[in-house]
This record gives structure tokens, C-alpha cells and sequence, in this order.
């Protein structure tokens, strides 16, 4: 009676054994030909699990080996194929386990790759940042050597103002200078001037009185001569 029972049950068992070896050698098969580029920390989270799966796929063909066998001969006890359909079930959900750790491995492999693909946008977007500013600084620098020229300029310019400012302060000094000792000069010229005006004045005034002074004595001259024939004269009346 229960070998009659057994029969469909294992049938059911191998059927359902033999979708899930199947979806498990899908699951192999799936991430060698996706071909998607994950770092070095995915990959080794991912090899275990695939051994693991691999390792329990191996184990579900020996057991439905084993269920054939058992099958071939329904004379033993049903409590080894219980112990057997134990062990599949088990092992069923170590694989589903393993499918859902490989997904979440793939999943977290997925995310990293766009965490160093946006990485790596950032580091390009700061290197092309990098150079713009480098060519920034190269073109304020040229700038500068420039404007330093340019100052050098100016101050050998500033320079060569002073010392023709100096040139002309020392020949204003001396023109001043010339301009005193002149003013000088006409003071004294013009001292000289009055003091000749003053000379010729006195010089007139005496040359005046020595007029008076000759025309007197003309007059008395002619005078004496006068009372000399008046007494000559009345001389030689007697």
C-alpha cells in the first residue's frame, strides 16, 4: 500500500526536482553570460556562492540518482526515501538561500558599478576642473609677469623723471640764486645812481656859485678898474 503511494510522490519529486536543476543550471549559466564588469570585492563575494550553488546542484543529481534507485526497488522501507526527500527539501532551501544571496551579491555589484561609474564621472568632471583652473593660473601668471614688467617700466620711467626733476630743482635753486645776486646788483646800482644824481646836483650847485662867484669878481674888477681912472683922473685935475 504505501509503495503504491510512493510512486506518484517520488514522480512529483523528480519532476519538481528536475525544474529546479534546471532553473539552477540557469542560474549558473546566467552571470558568465551577462558579461558585466564588477570590481574585485563583487567577484569574490560571488565565486563562493556560485561553488556553493554549484556544489548543491551536484548534490541534487546524486540524489535524484539515488531516488531512481530507490524507486527501482519500492521493497525499501519508506523511511529512507523520507530521510532522502528531508535532505532535498533542506537542500532546496540552501539553494533558494544561495539564489537570493548570488541576487543580492549581483544587486549590491550593480550598485557599486554606478557608485565608481559616478566616481569616476566625478573624477573626470574634477580633473577637467583641475586643468581649467591650472590654465587659469598659467594665464593670470603671464599676466603678471606683464604687469610686473610694465611696473619695472614705469618705475625706471619714475626714475629718470626724478632725476631730471632733481636737474631742474638745482637749476631753479642756482636761477634763484642768479636772481637774488641780480636783485643785489640793481639795489646797488640804483644806490650808485643816486649818489651820482646826488654828485651831479652838488656838482652844479658849486659850478653855479663859481659862476656868482666869477661874475662878482669881474664886477668888482671892473669896478676897481673904474675907481682906478676916477682917480687917475682926479689925480691930474690938480
Amino acid at each position: 500500500m504505501s509503495d503504491h503511494l510512493s510512486q506518484p510522490l517520488v514522480a512529483e519529486k523528480m519532476r519538481r526536482h528536475d525544474e529546479t536543476a534546471a532553473g539552477q543550471e540557469h542560474v549558473q549559466e546566467a552571470p558568465s553570460g551577462r558579461g558585466v564588469e564588477r570590481d574585485s570585492g563583487d567577484l569574490e563575494r560571488i565565486s563562493p556562492i556560485s561553488s556553493i550553488v554549484g556544489g548543491e546542484a551536484s548534490g541534487l543529481r546524486e540524489i535524484s540518482v539515488g531516488v531512481q534507485r530507490d524507486t527501482n526497488a519500492l521493497g525499501q522501507r519508506d523511511t529512507e526515501l523520507d530521510r532522502l526527500w528531508e535532505k532535498y527539501k533542506d537542500t532546496e532551501q540552501k539553494l533558494t538561500m544561495y539564489r537570493q544571496q548570488l541576487k543580492d551579491a549581483q544587486k549590491d555589484g550593480e550598485i557599486n558599478k554606478r557608485h565608481l561609474e559616478k566616481e569616476r564621472a566625478d573624477h573626470k568632471r574634477l580633473q577637467e576642473t583641475l586643468k581649467e583652473k591650472q590654465q587659469e593660473a598659467d594665464v593670470a601668471h603671464c599676466r603678471l609677469h606683464k604687469i610686473t614688467l610694465q611696473r619695472d617700466v614705469l618705475r625706471t620711467a619714475l626714475e629718470e623723471k626724478k632725476a631730471r626733476l632733481a636737474i631742474i630743482q638745482a637749476r631753479l635753486s642756482y636761477l634763484e640764486d642768479v636772481k637774488k645776486d641780480a636783485e643785489n646788483k640793481q639795489l646797488r646800482l640804483e644806490s650808485v645812481v643816486i649818489e651820482r644824481d646826488a654828485l651831479r646836483d652838488e656838482v652844479a650847485e658849486k659850478e653855479r656859485l663859481l659862476k656868482q662867484n666869477n661874475a662878482k669878481l669881474a664886477q668888482m674888477g671892473r669896478r676897481a678898474q673904474e675907481n682906478d681912472k676916477r682917480i687917475h683922473m682926479e689925480a691930474a685935475s690938480f
